[in-house]
């Protein structure tokens, strides 16, 4: 394994970890109905030439309006490793359903729609330019689980797949891990996963 790759590896263990041993200080109560809420989700984004791997980083602030519907924005970016820097900004509305153990756990769906832009890519097509921006359109939604930390106002998340429209340039597109058309279908490659927490004020 690549320096780099390991080193991305061992860095987002580490502060989700961090984050998780934190999480019980934040407060002495249990999650709340309504109000507001900010989290921060972490993951892993592979250059669709080769093996290098990269961060994807998304904050997010929102408001919960009751235990099932929440809305907000977030902010997210991704380095695939290869030197290609992919922003988006959104807005979401999170739908919760089939709390389950002791409503500990429960489902959630991410339903985003936001601009996409990307400052510089590379293109290797015959007779191209090597450098590239564009922006770019992305709705749909993004199915997940979350786990409510007893005790405290924060909650584990875990986001994945994406279903919609996106119409981002081919190399943002994972061929090997999509079903579906040009600009609609279901995207489940590495960069779609992301692990983060969220915490209710």
């Amino acid at each position: 394994m690549k320096t780099e790759s390991f080193t991305l590896w061992l860095s987002t263990i580490l502060i989700c970890c961090m984050v998780l041993f934190a999480a019980p200080a934040l407060s002495a109560t249990d999650t709340t109905e309504e109000g507001m809420t900010a989290g921060i989700s972490l993951g892993l984004s592979n250059s669709s030439y080769d093996h290098h791997v990269g961060m994807v980083v998304r904050p997010n602030v929102g408001y919960r309006f009751n235990r099932t519907w929440e809305a907000g924005a977030f902010f997210r970016f991704e380095n695939n490793g290869w030197g290609d820097k992919i922003y988006n900004l959104s807005l979401y509305g999170e739908y919760n359903f089939f709390p389950f153990v002791n409503q500990r756990f429960s489902l959630f769906v991410d339903f985003q729609a936001g601009k996409g832009w990307v400052p510089t890519y590379y293109d290797f097509a015959p007779g191209s330019s090597k450098h590239h921006h564009h922006t770019d359109v992305e709705i749909g939604f993004v199915p997940g689980i979350k786990y409510h930390i007893p005790g405290t106002q924060a909650n584990l998340r875990l986001r994945y797949l994406f279903v919609g429209y996106n119409n981002y340039s081919g190399y943002n597109k994972s061929s090997d891990a999509s079903l579906g058309g040009d600009d609609w279908g279901i995207d489940a490659a590495l960069r779609r996963l992301e692990i983060g927490i969220s915490v209710n004020f």
